[in-house]
């Protein structure tokens, strides 16, 4: 089976792929996956298979372009279409760790912009 047919069968199904990452400290390494509605999964890669680890929610609703993860502080930074640029720190919740999102929106001007020409 596919990566996106794995992901769905285990029931965090990924629209797309974005990339992936080593980390050292644990010596496994993540990839990350999308759907349009602005979801972010983050998954275990395996000998033959990817296994889900976690669902990042509530940042993007639009498809996510990019991501930078920061091992040594552990934050996960995305980037998407919606134009919003998520900071994902790891929080403690009931004895497991997980991801919360905090979402910084951009500075939008109402002026328009100049004409070139």
């Amino acid at each position: 089976a596919n990566v996106r047919e794995q992901t769905e069968a285990q029931g965090l199904p990924a629209d797309y792929l974005i990339d992936c990452v080593y980390d050292s400290a644990s010596a496994r390494l993540f990839l990350l996956g999308g759907t349009h509605e602005g979801g972010l999964h983050m998954y275990h890669v395996n000998m033959n298979m990817v296994t889900p680890c976690m669902a990042l929610a509530g940042g993007h609703n639009q498809t996510v372009r990019s991501i930078d993860w920061d091992v040594q502080r552990a934050m996960l930074f995305s980037g998407g279409e919606d134009s919003v640029l998520c900071l994902w720190s790891p929080q403690e919740s009931a004895g497991k760790q997980e991801f919360a999102g905090r979402v910084r929106q951009p500075h939008r001007s109402r002026a328009a912009h100049a004409a070139p020409y």
